[in-house]
């Protein structure tokens, strides 16, 4: 039988206005699921994780009732991955992913095929942001990978918002190309990210749509998309640690 989850985002809730935030990482998982199911797993429940530590007190206390369900769900069908199990394997395989689908994005950024390395990159740094599962803080070169994530998805979306042609390859904070540096540490500074207010809704030569509330997001901190700083309760992977915490909040 084919262990893997068949439509599993099925089985959680629709996500209140409230908790836009969360979309991306529903969305990514529901792209992984197919091949990486322990990885889109681990989307959800990063998702499920800071909907507790931000909402649990809150009028949505239900939704994530019904979220903590369908993760605990999700996770029997997957008991036989041992990336649940091991924290060190669950973390490579994200990481694995994440730097996967890095170079490919960049490889498509360098092609000039632009949607496309925007869409790719947008995932990288979900991915990045789901390893604070695992880890509160990344190496320098994960940092710098993830940072540039960000900038090549604000700033290849600015310039297709803008009609003008993106630079492939890394660029400094005014566009400019860089000679032969290396990829994951010509990151630029926040500021060229922080100067595109207005983003490309979507793409009009096949690429996925990537939403103008999320590059926002994206271009205004460059720290993690979310507070990564989590109770000691909170058990990495576990919704039923989650649960308690929620049966224990006043609404």
């Amino acid at each position: 039988a084919d262990p893997r989850p068949c439509n599993a985002m099925a089985s959680y809730p629709t996500l209140p206005p409230s908790m836009r935030g969360l979309k991306r990482f529903m969305t990514v998982a529901t792209q992984l699921e197919g091949r990486f199911p322990v990885v889109a797993y681990f989307c959800r429940f990063h998702a499920v994780q800071v909907a507790v530590k931000e909402h649990a007190s809150g009028p949505d206390r239900n939704v994530i009732i019904s979220m903590l369900d369908a993760a605990e769900a999700e996770k029997k069908k997957l008991t036989q991955f041992e990336e649940l199990h091991d924290d060190e394997k669950g973390k490579t395989a994200v990481w694995t992913l994440a730097m996967s689908y890095f170079a490919k994005a960049d490889k498509l950024d360098r092609a000039s095929q632009f949607p496309q390395a925007a869409k790719l990159f947008q995932i990288v740094v979900v991915l990045f942001d789901v390893l604070h599962l695992f880890s509160e803080e990344f190496d320098e070169p994960t940092q710098n990978c993830c940072k540039y994530a960000k900038f090549k998805t604000v700033y290849i979306n600015k310039c297709l918002q803008e009609g003008t042609q993106p630079v492939p390859g890394p660029v400094d904070a005014e566009g400019n190309p860089i000679e032969d540096p290396d990829t994951a540490g010509a990151a630029p500074p926040p500021a060229a990210a922080a100067a595109a207010p207005l983003l490309l809704s979507s793409s009009g030569d096949g690429g996925s749509a990537v939403e103008t509330e999320e590059l926002l997001d994206l271009a205004s901190d460059w720290s993690p998309l979310v507070d990564t700083t989590r109770p000691e309760c909170l058990t990495r992977g576990e919704p039923g640690s989650l649960r308690t915490v929620v049966s224990t909040t006043d609404e």
